[in-house]
């Protein structure tokens, strides 16, 4: 498939939970992309959670994002 003939968003994200040396933490990080935006417009976003919410504080942020697009 040609991705800018048919209109296909391809993106790759990676993500590694950091660990305090005995245990793994959560996962705090989310990436995504959106096409639906003005015409020719993608949004490619990247939420850098922190702290004891921050899993909670990106997963907010991807929802509202998603939302308004």
């Amino acid at each position: 498939l040609d991705p800018l003939s048919n209109n296909l968003l391809i993106f790759s994200a990676k993500s590694k939970a950091g660990s305090t040396g005995k245990q793994m933490k959560v996962n705090q990080d989310i990436a995504f992309a959106s096409q639906k935006l003005a015409e020719g417009v993608k949004a490619f976003v990247v939420c850098d959670g922190h702290g004891l919410n921050g899993h909670l504080v990106s997963a907010f942020i991807k929802s509202r994002l998603l939302s308004t697009f």
